[in-house]
């Protein structure tokens, strides 16, 4: 397997668990067994609302449970939940697992694989927000299908990696169930998402993910007349997917390729599945080796946080250049909903670029090491700004100020964009000023 690393720490930790209980029937100390192994077992189903903290973690499964209808889990940044063999997590209420891309909230096998996160008829919402889901033989499962109410399921800036199934959706419920997967990476699952079936006027948006080392992409079946739309996906490869009818071979076949040994990710399904336009670099999230280039494409502005699958929408191109990170980062850009007060005229261009490493978050970077930003712009996310006084504002986090130091600008009205050079990654947004160009040096570190 895989992970089997992570498998012989998970059966340690169920023993050194089994190993308290005993002590403690036989009325024997246990101080020493619990220093070595602090979990909080869960084996019961959750029937109020309940949250999980970083402070008790991490969290071990070691049964199947369910949220109960009346109830919501909340599971706060930096969490870390493990699941025993056979164990999973049945939402029947509603989850909030929303981390951050510094303190992510993992959930990952403690023993062998584990079933994954099951929705069958939600009675609240349910969003993953830098959640990363590994191990399971169905990361996240939507169905069968059952009476969903109209809620939504949200899986953002998300980590889906090494499952037998990553995302698994009975597209039955997409009629009354709304589903939003963005800026997440799926990587290094045999199948990294199935849609079976869909509805005449599915609500449903896949876009800007990264698709890649999985055994197959997408696997799309009984969708009958209906065009399964998932654009501006990266499938790792310039080229786009590889496509292939439902009935070929590899598609038929209930082993899939090994996960990363081909060269770009394959959608199964081809008659039913539009892809175009395909971005040809990764999007939302992608893992840097030590020392690489890497270039990261985003969709922002209004369109882009919207739930409307197919629209113009403004563009986010980041480009890292050759030695930037002195080691391997996880690196992400999202959009974000405008808030707060910047100076000069703000658009609906905000977003975020962050790169982690070691739980750490990096911030300044060497002056050498200049990162540029282009922002391709639909003329309605300029909120009646003037395009060419464009100037690029981060939001600094030492002082709670929003600030221009250190980021070169140049708005090309012409062409709808902005190019921009910065040494800081944090939160950023475009607003109009009364000066036409900034050209400004460097800040150093």
């Amino acid at each position: 397997m895989k992970y089997q690393h992570s498998r012989v720490l998970g059966h340690l930790a169920a023993c050194l668990a089994l190993l308290a209980g005993m002590l403690a029937m036989a009325g024997l100390p246990t101080r020493q067994v619990a220093a070595a192994s602090p979990k909080t077992l869960v084996d019961k189903n959750i029937l109020v609302s309940t949250s999980w903290v970083r402070a008790n973690s991490p969290y071990l499964v070691t049964v199947p449970i369910s949220v109960g209808a009346a109830a919501t889990l909340t599971i706060q940044p930096g969490v870390e939940v493990q699941f025993l063999k056979g164990a999973g997590l049945r939402i029947d209420g509603g989850l909030q697992a929303i981390g951050t891309h510094i303190q992510p909230i993992v959930m990952r096998a403690g023993g062998d694989d584990w079933l994954g996160l099951q929705v069958v008829q939600p009675a609240a919402d349910i969003r993953l927000e830098s959640v990363t889901v590994q191990d399971a033989l169905s990361g996240l499962t939507i169905g069968p299908a059952g009476a969903a109410a109209n809620h939504r399921v949200d899986v953002v800036t998300s980590l889906i990696q090494g499952n037998t199934v990553g995302i698994d959706v009975d597209g039955a419920l997409l009629s009354s169930l709304r589903l939003v997967i963005r800026n997440t990476l799926i990587t290094d699952n045999q199948l990294g998402l199935h849609i079976n079936g869909l509805p005449a006027s599915p609500r449903f948006k896949v876009e800007h993910n990264s698709f890649v080392g999985n055994g197959i992409g997408l696997k799309a079946e009984n969708i009958g007349g209906q065009a399964l739309k998932v654009p501006l996906q990266w499938w790792g490869n310039a080229n786009g997917p590889q496509l292939l009818p439902g009935d070929d071979l590899t598609c038929m076949n209930s082993v899939p390729p090994a996960p990363g040994t081909q060269a770009q990710d394959i959608i199964c399904g081809q008659e039913g599945v539009d892809a175009a336009l395909f971005t040809k670099v990764p999007a939302g999230r992608v893992l840097v080796p030590f020392g690489n280039e890497a270039k990261l494409e985003m969709g922002i502005g209004s369109i882009a946080l919207s739930d409307t699958n197919i629209a113009a929408t403004s563009l986010l191109t980041v480009s890292i250049p050759f030695g930037t990170f002195a080691q391997p980062v996880d690196l992400v850009a999202a959009p974000h909903i405008p808030d707060g007060t910047v100076p000069g005229q703000p658009t609906l261009l905000d977003f975020e670029i962050s790169a982690a490493a070691g739980g750490q978050a990096l911030h300044l970077f060497d002056s050498s090491d200049v990162i540029t930003v282009e922002v391709k712009y639909d003329p309605t996310d300029l909120n009646g700004a003037n395009p060419a006084k464009l100037v690029l504002y981060y939001f600094d986090e030492r002082t709670g100020l929003w600030n221009f130091a250190g980021i070169s600008s140049k708005p090309d009205a012409l062409r709808h964009r902005l190019v921009a050079r910065l040494d800081h990654l944090t939160r950023f947004r475009v607003i109009a000023t009364d000066l036409f160009t900034y050209y400004l040096p460097m800040a150093q570190n």
